[in-house]
């Protein structure tokens, strides 16, 4: 059996985007330290164990100190790297678009094996209490289990990037040709990992592919087409759909070349969901999870606040994935500006702005010990020091 404490990309094993036993205060955070880990990020930094593990995309893996932004060791992946780092309690895995996979120590950086695949890698590897997976060009999953041979799973098209584990089970979005990059009907499988087999498949209602995907309790979140659909995580069957009309009416598409896909994280255990998007302006809006019927509240931070961009002169586009805290709820948004909500009203308890010389920021926060780091995707990271 594997370690339980995987990091997947997310602040937990299921991307749930929740901070356990972690306060945000009402005064703004100071900025730790900022350093420049190489180029460009895949994908967002990846905190465990006062670490942040971040893949660059000239080729590169750096540990860094999320206590002082001191790089701990680095190492060549000889290749490009697919998505954010895997990080499971004592070892750290990558894959690459050539199809190599790579494990090394999380303390040291000792390369612990280095395995070349027959079809190269499009998304990280997914490490669960059971085993490992990965997902390749060839539209195969493989999974490798102590003790067992290699499973190829066969999927109805290339995984998206998106995966999540629970409960013996494995959900992955799927939806690019085998052929060519071109988008197929994008589906969600549910893998049974004693099975290592299908156990069922649904297809969404999504030209542009599945941005999140995310286990709430008995449901499987997934966001597609501008809607959160809820499925029965034993059957596959919708439970419901959310639509996100009323959070991407009135954008300017002339401006911001439409509405980005909204990234979702939940708080299962208060049955609450947090939706963001970047629709003109960032926009955090959070609904019941038991009864979507539309947005209790909504908040938007007002468009004339939205920075140009140092580089090009236009408003950064995107917004991160929200971290859910006990009591708060952080943001990074267009205008490369850090956001912190009060959970009970939504209303603004901070904004701090990120380093003049940063751009456009990614799509994945992260939350070590008493610090928030957020990457840009020139290869800066940005830590901020929560004041409890």
């Amino acid at each position: 059996m594997l370690d339980d404490d995987v990091g997947v990309a997310a602040i937990d094993r299921r991307r749930t985007g929740r901070v356990h036993d972690q306060r945000v205060g009402a005064t703004a955070p100071t900025q730790a330290w900022t350093t420049v880990a190489g180029g460009g990020v895949e994908r967002g930094p990846v905190g465990i164990d006062e670490c942040a593990y971040v893949c660059t995309t000239e080729g590169g893996l750096h540990a860094i100190d999320a206590t002082t932004g001191e790089r701990r060791w680095q190492a060549s992946l000889d290749g490009h790297p697919v998505g954010a780092p895997t990080v499971e309690r004592k070892f750290l895995y990558t894959g690459t678009s050539e199809g190599t996979f790579h494990a090394f120590e999380v303390a040291t950086g000792e390369r612990e094996a280095t395995v070349s695949m027959d079809a190269g890698f499009v998304a990280p590897p997914l490490i669960t209490p059971n085993g490992w997976y990965l997902f390749l060009t060839d539209a195969t999953i493989r999974n490798y289990q102590p003790g067992h041979d290699e499973a190829v799973i066969d999927a109805p098209g290339r995984a998206l990037g998106v995966a999540a584990a629970a409960d013996g089970m494995v959900y992955v979005a799927t939806g690019y040709g085998t052929a060519d990059d071109s988008l197929t009907q994008p589906a969600i499988l549910a893998i049974d990992e004693t099975a290592r087999s299908v156990a069922w498949q649904q297809t969404l209602p999504a030209a542009d592919g599945v941005e999140t995907v995310v286990v709430a309790g008995e449901r499987l979140l997934v966001v597609a087409r501008g809607q959160v659909r809820a499925l029965d995580r034993s059957t596959g069957e919708r439970a419901w759909d959310l639509p996100l009309k009323s959070v991407t009416d009135g954008s300017d598409d002339d401006q911001t070349g439409g509405p980005h896909q909204p990234r979702l994280a939940v708080d299962a255990e208060t049955g609450i969901g947090v939706v963001s998007c970047w629709a003109g302006q960032p926009v955090v809006a959070q609904f019941e999870l038991d009864a979507p019927t539309g947005f209790d509240e909504q908040w938007t931070h007002s468009a004339d606040t939205v920075t140009p961009s140092v580089r090009d002169g236009t408003p950064s586009g995107g917004v991160s994935t929200p971290l859910v805290f006990d009591d708060a709820i952080v943001v990074c948004g267009p205008g490369l500006r850090l956001h912190a909500l009060d959970r009970e009203s939504l209303s603004t308890r901070w904004t701090v702005p990120l380093p003049v010389d940063s751009d456009r920021p990614l799509a994945t926060l992260t939350a070590v010990e008493d610090r928030i780091i957020v990457a840009d995707n020139h290869g800066g990271l940005h830590a901020y020091q929560l004041t409890g």
